[in-house]
């Protein structure tokens, strides 16, 4: 897990952000009972409904054709 959230800071740091404030504020709304060590069991408890939308981006990317890449890839730079 350690190796693949440093990568990803690297890659999508938007989205290591959006994983560590969804922990951050479960554990202030006493969702989890507490923050440290990251515990692979709370972090899925805390993000799995919250990283759907990636994940199936990322799943429907992984099986495009080249041409389908680019197309998806030219509608988010229109969109940002």
């Amino acid at each position: 897990m350690k190796e693949s959230m440093l990568f990803l800071i690297s890659m999508a740091p938007s989205f290591v952000s959006k994983i560590i404030n969804e922990y951050i504020y479960a554990y202030s709304t006493g969702t989890i009972d507490s923050i440290a060590p990251l515990d692979i069991k709370k972090l899925r408890l805390v993000i799995t409904k919250q990283i759907t939308v990636e994940k199936e981006l990322v799943q429907a990317v992984i099986t495009m054709q080249q041409d389908q890449r680019e197309l998806v890839t030219n509608f988010f730079k229109v969109l940002t």
